[in-house]
């Protein structure tokens, strides 16, 4: 992998390893339809403002039915049922059952792309899992009684980013990741208008909401989803979605500078065999990591 993908997948872990804190800060206040909906639309309003300056809104419109699976699978669905579970669940939770998504991506890549994993990523891919589970385990076991739907609803999510990210490696690829992004976020946006309309909240919401819910669109959704899409043209979706990886660390980043949550040895551990796995997923430092199989043509 090359250094500037490197790069964008740290800025990008960073970017949504923050989400989940921000999610349930503004899904109290605002419910899950309302926030998802300023989250993606906001988010799109932005980069249809940078498509316009590079002269591509021309293709969104043309393209634009191509962009409804996308928006449904990459935003919707996996968005709304987040802020669902972060009302009954914790933020740190969710992120370590998000973390997930490799493991998807990897089958749902096999099964519809022809995209095999090597030993050594598949070894990667399982280190990796093993450095979430000792990051949080104690946490996600205590979590394990709260809610059975929230819970659910979390084991979702990554499925449909496995699904939306083979999705756009095989109908999308033509474009470049700004249209990508910007179909995603304004057809979610389009499409949680209704609910969004119905459960519009009744009380005032507190400025702490509205910043969350602003951050959320421009950082974690617009910024982010531009990443998303470039990474996985340049790496592929499998390798793209081992940031999943990364968002645990970045929330046990938060829990240390703003809960005073304390840094032992076994952080210490998870957190190495996150990176060593990582390294191993993604093929650092070696070409072997995912091969495309051979069609009959050759």
């Amino acid at each position: 992998m090359r250094p500037h993908s490197i790069f964008e997948l740290l800025l990008l872990s960073f970017f949504w390893g923050s989400s989940f804190l921000l999610i349930q800060i503004g899904v109290a206040e605002f419910g899950p339809p309302a926030l998802i909906f300023l989250r993606t639309m906001l988010a799109g309003l932005v980069l249809v403002l940078i498509l316009i300056f590079r002269n591509e809104v021309r293709l969104l419109v043309h393209h634009w039915k191509n962009f409804l699976p996308l928006g449904l699978l990459d935003s919707t669905l996996p968005y709304l049922l987040s802020a669902y579970a972060a009302l009954h669940i914790p933020s740190g939770t969710i992120s370590v059952i998000n973390a997930v998504t490799p493991l998807w991506g990897a089958l749902v890549a096999w099964l519809w792309l022809g995209i095999h994993l090597t030993l050594t990523s598949a070894m990667g891919l399982l280190i990796g899992l093993l450095g979430i589970t000792f990051l949080v385990w104690d946490r996600f076991e205590l979590a394990l009684s709260d809610s059975t739907f929230a819970l659910i609803a979390a084991v979702c999510g990554p499925v449909c980013y496995a699904l939306s990210a083979c999705y756009a490696k095989k109908y999308l690829s033509g474009f470049s990741p700004f249209v990508n992004a910007t179909g995603s976020s304004l057809t979610s946006g389009v499409l949680l208008l209704p609910l969004a309309w119905y459960w519009w909240p009744t009380e005032p919401v507190s400025a702490t909401a509205w910043s969350a819910a602003l951050v959320l669109a421009v950082l974690c959704s617009a910024v982010a989803y531009v990443l998303y899409y470039r990474l996985i043209q340049h790496i592929g979706p499998a390798r793209a979605m081992t940031v999943s990886y990364l968002v645990p660390v970045v929330g046990l980043f938060w829990g240390w500078m703003l809960m005073d949550e304390h840094f032992t040895l076994r952080t210490l551990l998870g957190v190495l065999l996150i990176f060593s796995g990582l390294a191993l997923a993604n093929g650092l430092g070696n070409n072997l990591s995912f091969k495309r199989v051979k069609s009959a043509r050759g």
